[in-house]
Parts: structure tokens; C-alpha cells; sequence
């Protein structure tokens, strides 16, 4: 029975939590010359407001080449490997990889914990005030949680962007869910 509710759950918090996965594993692997990947474009040929997920294996920049990313979340199962003189734009977009010697940015996280988030271990969370009333939004805006912060610690959501609403103190857009 307890497999049978953990496989529904994980079913429906597919598709509540807003995602949208694209490979372009091709595309990241030899990045040689410009490649622009934007998020909202994604968003408009798939017709949906879901978070953009681009998953890959390993990025290799080769020199004189340059990226754009606007609005996505690049998961990469390997490295980022920088081959020369490379011009990064990271539009609020984040890159998680395991390694990336080569280009350092705060948007750029080297992890391997790609795995869901308990909301409650996320720093913007544990900051706030015993007894605050939490509203967690997906991508789309449909909210996924409300409740006390002492509540959180059970909840977990995909590594994503959320917005978070404190009530009667603050809204905080897009704010990154993501392990340390």
C-alpha cells in the first residue's frame, strides 16, 4: 500500500510542480560559435508556463564561442568544459553541473544532488520566523503549499524556481530551490 501512495505522489507532483524537461543534450556539447537558449521561446513551442528543465551531459565551450540562457535551469550530468576565450550571459538562468574549472558565477552550481528539496532546509526558509504562514507558487502560479514554517520540513519540491509568499511580510519571485 505504501508503494502504491509513494508511486501516485510522485506522479502527481509531476504535474503539479511545473516542469518542463528538454534535452538539447546536442546542443550543449559542442557549443562553437553563439547558441542562445531562451527559455520563454521553449515555453511558447511546448504551449506551456512550466519551468524550463534543459538537461545534458557534459558542456563544451570551444574558444572564441559565447551563450546566452534566459529564463532556464541547464541540469548537466557532467562538466562544463571551457576551451578558450568564452562569453557567458546567464539571464535568469542557472547552470548546475558537477564541475566547471573553467567559468565561475554565482548562477553557476556545481552539485551532484539534483533530487527534490525539503522546502524547510532551503535558507530563504529557515530565516523566517517561527509561526510564519508560507505560500509556495509553482512556474505556472498555481500554489503548491500553504502552510506554518514548521510544516515545511516534510515538504519536498522538484530543484526549481518558486515564488514565495510570507503573509503579512513579503512575496519573493522566482526564488531557487536547489540543494547547497
Amino acid at each position: 500500500m505504501k508503494k502504491i501512495t509513494l508511486l501516485t505522489f510522485l506522479l502527481i507532483s509531476t504535474f503539479t510542480f511545473g516542469q518542463k524537461i528538454v534535452d538539447l543534450s546536442d546542443v550543449l556539447a559542442n557549443v562553437n560559435g553563439h547558441v542562445t537558449i531562451d527559455g520563454n521561446m521553449l515555453q511558447a513551442k511546448y504551449n506551456t508556463k512550466d519551468q524550463i528543465i534543459v538537461v545534458g551531459e557534459d558542456m563544451v565551450i570551444q574558444d572564441r564561442s559565447s551563450f546566452v540562457f534566459n529564463n532556464v535551469i541547464i541540469q548537466l550530468s557532467g562538466n562544463v568544459v571551457v576551451k578558450g576565450d568564452v562569453r557567458p550571459k546567464l539571464i535568469d538562468s542557472y547552470i548546475f553541473c558537477k564541475n566547471s574549472d573553467g567559468l565561475k558565477s554565482k548562477n553557476i552550481i556545481e552539485s551532484n544532488d539534483y533530487s527534490d528539496v525539503v522546502v524547510g532546509e532551503v535558507d530563504y526558509i529557515k530565516k523566517l520566523p517561527a509561526g510564519s504562514e508560507i505560500w509556495l507558487y509553482n512556474a505556472e502560479g498555481k500554489r503548491i503549499f500553504k502552510g506554518k514554517k514548521e510544516e515545511t520540513h516534510g515538504f519536498s519540491v522538484p530543484v526549481s524556481r518558486y515564488d514565495v509568499k510570507v503573509v503579512g511580510h513579503s512575496f519573493q519571485e522566482k526564488m531557487l530551490f536547489a540543494h547547497n
